[in-house]
Formats: structure tokens, C-alpha cells, sequence
């Protein structure tokens, strides 16, 4: 009994030291422009869950996993859309997590392992860094791990531990997919040790009730089984020619971007238009295309990705940590614990341990290895593999501190020699680009833009112009110097970014200056531009909408309101201008 309160203390120790680091860190974090979220997926997910509290149905199907922009909803409406509250609230749930690696560890090897395991958790530096980013990692992290532990406490699977498994693994899913592998592993590993049909049944009709509501909502609004719009372009980003096992942004920089330039291209290609699942079936057959007609540079690049799952060189896709600790946050510099250590330690303990009864833990690893290999690798996506890798590198620590103790040198001293040769193999990643350094201070003048400090905003722009010119830089700064007031400037920087990437909403952004400068005839030019190069630019319509009420052309106005409306029906500004032309067409009847 006392042992099992120690335990249980030990625990919760690990819990508040997690707390306290991670609270630091928000606390100084709030004083940065990285406080409010910005890049590819953050501004997205703050998008939609917004819309969410507003009651804005989507019609079409989920264009990304579900269960983190519904979470952040709830804590939006129960917070009135505090990001305090929410980074407060994924504080506490990566400091769970570091508990359950603690309580996971303790019961798959013992107590010693669960102690490192849980320390190591405290100081893992990505697991500080990602509680306070609004993406779903940390989320699916707590899941996963709740569920790992529900499996592990349970030698053998009863009724209860196969519901409540099953079910917050199947949740994990709507999170992080790469747990529908790890669930069809478990499946095999359950018959192997001969668990009970019965048990296995409730287990996997657990898992598929939440997936199985997503598929057959998406299937509801688009006739196609589906399990998100991005899915089928997300495959094709991740399986064509040029794909190199990371994240390349071929279809653009933002979700929103990469879906609506995807539905053009295969629009284009097609010959007719097409729903967001149309567009994400075209993509998902061209990347089975890829596959079938180039099996050998297909397998090439499943291996390449397999092998970068073991590059400790972080590969940041959202927010880069390594230039945060060096710009932004000074708490970072902190020696936190990183991949460079804990990989080669937890590798040689993948295989350590290999003579245990349970190989639950393995067969996680695996799981996401292999799952990563059909899409891409990167810092965000394999965070949910780091707990294994703790744990096992805790194991490897110990097995070390055993063999010392009982005087086998020679073990010791292969051991010693296998983690020296891992280090130099795990850490064999290229420095950084000067494209990664561009994109960060990118990244940061999009931050001061949002919080309305304009001059650090085109300061942070023009460092990234000066190592990158791209059409999105040039873009950005046009919009920093238009937010200062200065349109001379914006109109020449945004005419340079049409040269660069004649995209719609550059066009959007020049008819708005000539619109501000009373130009208006020059405006609606831009704005029919912005349409005829992306019909569901939706801001473009809206303001030729606009512009033609202006001038009494009421039908053309209603037309392009409608077109406005056929896309986005619960818009509350194009609603109500929509209302304000019927009128006045009444009114002239």
C-alpha cells in the first residue's frame, strides 16, 4: 500500500515539475509576437474553430482532422476565445502526459525506468515548445498515451479496458491518422496472445465509433467516402516526382491555399469544375498513379522517409524551435533535452528489450515508422513517437547503470561503442538553410502584422527578403506597408509579387489600393483578375458585389453575391449585403 503512494506521489511530482517548466515558458511566450497564432496550421485552426462558435456549418467535407479545432471550440466558448486559457489548458494536459510516461514505463520495465522515463519527459525541450502552439499534438500525445496506458495496465484486455482503449485510440485517429496502424499492429498482437473474440470485437467497434461518424458526415455532404478534403492532396504532396520525404509547398502555404489551388489545377486538368472531395479523389489517384507507374522511386522515397525518422535534426514545419531559442525566446536556451541524446539511446533500447513479453511499446514504434513513410516526416508528426523513444532511451540508461554495477565490462563497453556510432548516424542532418532562416523571420513579420507592430513586421520581412526572394515575402511586405499607411509602397511591392506568382489574392490586394486611392475602375480590373485566376476567391467577389450596388448594376451585383453565397451559404456579410440589393431591386419595382 505504501509503495503504491510513493508511486503515486512520484508521479504527481513528475506532473507539477512538468507544470512548472512549461507554465515559464507560457508566461514568457506571452511577451513575444508567437503568442498569437500564425503560419500554416496554427492561423488555421484559430480560423475554424472560430467559425465553429459561430455556427458556420460546413458543407462540404472536413478539409483536416476534426477533433482539435472542436476542442479548441470548446475552449474558445468556454474562455470567449482566450488563447491564455487554451495554452493554459494544453499545459496541463503535456504535464498528464508526462505522468502517464512515468506510470507507462513503470509498468512495462520498473520503477527506475519510470523515474528517468518521466525526467526525461520534463526536460524533452518539443514537448515545452509545442504545449503552447494551437496544433493537435499535444492533444493526440495525452490520447494516445491515456490509451497506451489503459492497454498496458490491463495484461489481460477485459471489457472495460478493450472500450475505453479502443475509444480513445479511435479519438486519437481524428487527431493524428497514424494511429489506424498502430490499431490493426494491436489487432494481430491480440489474436497472437489470444485474447478473447469477443473482447477483440468490442475493441475495434470502439475504435471505428468516432472515424466511422466522421466518414459517414463526410460521406452525407459529398457522396464520397472520405475522410477529410486535404486527404487525397496530402497523399499526392507526399508520393509524387518531386517529393523528397519532408513537406514542400508545391500547392502553396496555408491549408486554405494548398485546397483551393489544388481544386483549380485539377479543375483545370479535368476540364469542369469540382467539389473539394472531387478535387481530393482527382489527387489521391494521381499520387496511386505515381506509385504504380514508378514503384522503384516510390519505394526509394518510403525508405528515404523511414530513414529520416531517425534524423535527430528537428524538421519544423510549423515553428522552428532552434531559431525561436536564438530570436524570440531566451527561456529555450535552457539545456533542454533533445533527439541528439535520446534517439541512439532509445534505439539500442528498442532492442534491448526485445526478449519481453510485451511488445506493446515496439509495435507503437513501428507503427508510426511505417505510417510516416506514406506521407511525409517532421518535427510535429513523429512528437507523438518521442514518448516510446523516452522510455526506451530510460531503459537503455538503466541496463547501463546494471551492467557497470555488476562489474560486465564488456557489455558495457559494446554498448558504449553502439551509442557513440548511433550519435554520429542520428546526427548526420545538414545545418540550416538559409530558406529555413528566410521563412522563420517570414513567419515572425506575419506575427508583428497581426498584432499591428508594423515596423518590426517589415524590419522581420525585409531580413527574410534579403536571404529569400519569393513571391509570398514580397506579397507580406506589400501588406505591412499598406497596414502603415503607406500605399505608394504597397502598390509597388504587391505589382512585384505578380511578378513573381501572379496569384488571386495579390490581385485582390492591388484592386483594394486602387480602390482606397478612388481608382475604382482599375480596381474592379484586379478584382475580375483575382476571379479569372481563382473563381472561388471569394473576397474578390464580394467587393465587385459591392462596387457594382455602388453603381446601380443591381443584377451583376446580385450575381457575383450568389456566387459568393453557392460557396460560403452562412456568411454573415455576404447575406446581409445580398438582403440590401433585393431591396433596393424592390424599391426600383
Amino acid at each position: 500500500m505504501q509503495s503504491r503512494k510513493r508511486y503515486r506521489n512520484i508521479g504527481f511530482g513528475i506532473f507539477l515539475l512538468a507544470f512548472l517548466i512549461r507554465f515559464v515558458h507560457l508566461n514568457l511566450l506571452l511577451k513575444t509576437p508567437l503568442f498569437f497564432p500564425s503560419g500554416l496550421d496554427p492561423a488555421f485552426f484559430h480560423s475554424w474553430a472560430k467559425e465553429i462558435i459561430q455556427g458556420i456549418i460546413l458543407r462540404q467535407p472536413f478539409p483536416a482532422l476534426p477533433l482539435y479545432p472542436y476542442f479548441l471550440a470548446l475552449l474558445y466558448k468556454i474562455s470567449h476565445i482566450n488563447l491564455y486559457f487554451v495554452y493554459f489548458i494544453q499545459i496541463l494536459l503535456s504535464s498528464l502526459s508526462c505522468s502517464l510516461i512515468y506510470l507507462i514505463a513503470k509498468r512495462v520495465f520498473n520503477s527506475k525506468v519510470a523515474l528517468v522515463a518521466g525526467l526525461i519527459a520534463c526536460f524533452y525541450g518539443m514537448f515545452v515548445f509545442y504545449s503552447s502552439i494551437l496544433v493537435g499534438a499535444t492533444l493526440a500525445i495525452f490520447l494516445t498515451l491515456l490509451a497506451i496506458f489503459i492497454l498496458v495496465k490491463n495484461e489481460r484486455l477485459g471489457l472495460f479496458s478493450s472500450l475505453s482503449a479502443g475509444l480513445l485510440l479511435g479519438l486519437s485517429c481524428l487527431v493524428r491518422s497514424t494511429n489506424l496502424l498502430f490499431f490493426l499492429f494491436l489487432l494481430f498482437y491480440f489474436l497472437a496472445k489470444k485474447v478473447k473474440k469477443e473482447t477483440l470485437l468490442v475493441f475495434s467497434l470502439a475504435f471505428f465509433l468516432f472515424p466511422g461518424i466522421t466518414l459517414l458526415r463526410n460521406y452525407a455532404v459529398s457522396k464520397k467516402l472520405i475522410f477529410t478534403a486535404h486527404s487525397g492532396i496530402n497523399l499526392y504532396l507526399a508520393n509524387n516526382p518531386q517529393a523528397k520525404g519532408k513537406f514542400e509547398t508545391l500547392l502553396g502555404r496555408s491549408s486554405e491555399e494548398i485546397l483551393q489551388n489544388g481544386r483549380l489545377i485539377a479543375e483545370k486538368k479535368l476540364g469542369r469544375s469540382l467539389t473539394l472531395s472531387q478535387s481530393s479523389v482527382f489527387w489521391r489517384q494521381e499520387a496511386i498513379n505515381f506509385i504504380k507507374q514508378n514503384p522503384l522511386s516510390f519505394l526509394t522515397l518510403c525508405c528515404k522517409k523511414f530513414l529520416l525518422f531517425y534524423q535527430a535534426k528537428e524538421i519544423p514545419d510549423v515553428e522552428d524551435y532552434n531559431l525561436c531559442r536564438r530570436y524570440v525566446l531566451p527561456f529555450l536556451r535552457f539545456p533542454f533535452l533533445s533527439l541528439r541524446l535520446i534517439l541512439p539511446l532509445a534505439i539500442l533500447g528498442f532492442f534491448l528489450s526485445f526478449k519481453r513479453k510485451n511488445l506493446l511499446l515496439h509495435l507503437f514504434w513501428l507503427s508510426q515508422n511505417l505510417s510516416l513513410c506514406l506521407f511525409w516526416v517532421n518535427t510535429r508528426y513523429r512528437l507523438l513517437s518521442v514518448p516510446i523513444f523516452i522510455i526506451f532511451a530510460a531503459f537503455s540508461l538503466i541496463w547501463l547503470k546494471e551492467k557497470i554495477k555488476q562489474k560486465r565490462y564488456k557489455p558495457v563497453s559494446l554498448f558504449l561503442v553502439l551509442v557513440f556510432l548511433l550519435s554520429v548516424l542520428v546526427n548526420l542532418g545538414k545545418g540550416r538553410h538559409r530558406e529555413a532562416i528566410a521563412a522563420f523571420h517570414y513567419n515572425l513579420g506575419v506575427a508583428y502584422s497581426r498584432q499591428k507592430d508594423y515596423n518590426k513586421a517589415v524590419r522581420e520581412l525585409n531580413e527574410a527578403y534579403n536571404l529569400q526572394i519569393n513571391a509570398a515575402t514580397v506579397f507580406a511586405l506589400g501588406t505591412a506597408y499598406f497596414q502603415k499607411g503607406d500605399v505608394g509602397k504597397a502598390k509597388e511591392y504587391f505589382g512585384y509579387a505578380l511578378t513573381l506568382y501572379p496569384n488571386a489574392e495579390t490581385h485582390y490586394n492591388l484592386g483594394f489600393v486602387h480602390q482606397e486611392k478612388g481608382e475604382i475602375h482599375l480596381a474592379k480590373q484586379k478584382y475580375k483578375k483575382a476571379i479569372a485566376l481563382n473563381p472561388y476567391f471569394l473576397p474578390a467577389r464580394y467587393k465587385l458585389s459591392q462596387l457594382y450596388l455602388e453603381e446601380g448594376k443591381l443584377e451583376m451585383a446580385l450575381a457575383e453575391i450568389k456566387k459568393v453565397l453557392q460557396e460560403s451559404p452562412q456568411n454573415k456579410e455576404a447575406n446581409e449585403l445580398k438582403n440590401e440589393i433585393e431591396e433596393r431591386m424592390s424599391d426600383k419595382l
